[in-house]
């Protein structure tokens, strides 16, 4: 693994292209090379990645080439602030709710693999969800799947939050939250905090190690942390990761966002009956002994449950003067237009007392 690390160089990707064994079997059309599967570097080495955006939409001209790994064929009109911009051919995929829309795969373990210099003591597949925008962090919410021959069905919740545009006259330190636009990052298009927190520890990286790890974004100048940098870039991981919560490079959430949470999981095992091979349209499930290294996971969204928080001002003009007035009513027995009134009638009584003191001194004078 240190040799490996050691002499990583400008085309890693394709050495570890060349090294990783395959774990992916069939998606729900049954192609082994599915299109809708894009292969992509993360923290934890190579992932399978589902609705990732091209690298021509997730990134700026800023970014090294070695992420063009995340190409995609599909042109994005999506953002998370307004949505789709049109309604046909859209991408990312819509997936709409419940059961039959559910998102399936078959995959194959190796149930031998116990190599101790993995980064993990974890067997198995992670499963992260994320933004179309945004690549798997630590910060992301996972799950592990690691029986053999289980039928694993994941639930998310889906929480949309929106901010009302008039809340943009608030300083971000109050509101805790940028609107579209306000913070541009180095290295992402599209703003969101995990994105800019990923960019802050790049750049922390950098400064402080003279390289950045080879899964984070960078520029065309910046090398890959090899071996012999390592123990700099873990203790500014570690670091960072402690300090996460002070919002480090004021990195706040975005006002108009989308984030997924774990509803629930579940797991039963697969019948011998079960026909794989036609569900996931492939003529055999292999030898015999690979299927009996086949997991199934499915996941989908919970039904009729998506979660919707606006953010309104606290107090705007016309509802403070109703807010006033029914105080008024309620503990004074008055409203705001009695006041009105007893003002309107306190000045038209001193205005007539006046003008009949004039018409005394005008008859005096007579």
């Amino acid at each position: 693994m240190i040799n490996f690390v050691q002499h990583l160089s400008d085309n890693h990707y394709d050495l570890i292209d060349m090294v990783a064994k395959h774990c992916f079997v069939s998606c729900f059309d049954g192609t082994d090379e599915n299109p809708y599967l894009k292969r992509v570097l993360t923290h934890d080495g190579y992932c399978l990645t589902f609705n990732q955006l091209d690298f021509n939409d997730m990134f700026t001209d800023q970014v090294h080439d070695d992420f063009k790994s995340y190409k995609n064929d599909k042109k994005s009109n999506w953002n998370p602030t307004h949505g789709y911009v049109q309604q046909e051919d859209n991408y990312p995929y819509q997936l709409s709710n419940g059961m039959s829309k559910s998102f399936d795969a078959l995959l194959l373990q190796d149930k031998n693999n116990k190599n101790k210099d993995c980064s993990s003591f974890r067997r198995g597949f992670d499963i992260y969800w994320h933004l179309p925008n945004e690549i798997v962090t630590d910060w992301h919410s996972t799950k592990n799947i690691w029986n053999l021959k289980k039928y694993n069905q994941i639930t998310l919740k889906v929480k949309s939050f929106k901010m009302s545009p008039e809340l943009q006259k608030y300083d971000v330190m109050h509101r805790q939250c940028y609107f579209e636009n306000e913070k541009k990052l180095k290295y992402f298009k599209i703003y969101s905090e995990k994105n800019c927190m990923l960019e802050c520890l790049s750049d922390q990286m950098i400064a402080d190690c003279g390289c950045t790890r080879y899964y984070i974004p960078r520029n065309k100048t910046v090398p890959i942390c090899t071996a012999k940098d390592l123990m700099c870039a873990w203790n500014v991981t570690g670091y960072f990761y402690e300090n996460v919560d002070s919002h480090p490079c004021d990195c706040y959430s975005a006002c108009n966002n989308i984030e997924y949470e774990l509803y629930s999981v579940s797991e039963d095992d697969l019948d011998e009956d079960m026909k794989l091979g036609e569900y996931f349209d492939m003529d055999d499930l292999r030898s015999e002994e690979e299927s009996e290294r086949f997991t199934v996971i499915s996941i989908k969204t919970v039904k009729g449950k998506i979660e919707e928080r606006t953010s309104f001002s606290a107090y705007q003009m016309q509802q403070f003067i109703s807010d006033f007035g029914g105080l008024l009513s309620l503990a004074m027995g008055c409203s705001i237009l009695s006041i009105v009134e007893i003002i309107y009638n306190a000045f038209h009584v001193k205005h007539e007392l006046e003008h009949d003191d004039e018409k005394d001194e005008h008859k005096e004078k007579f």
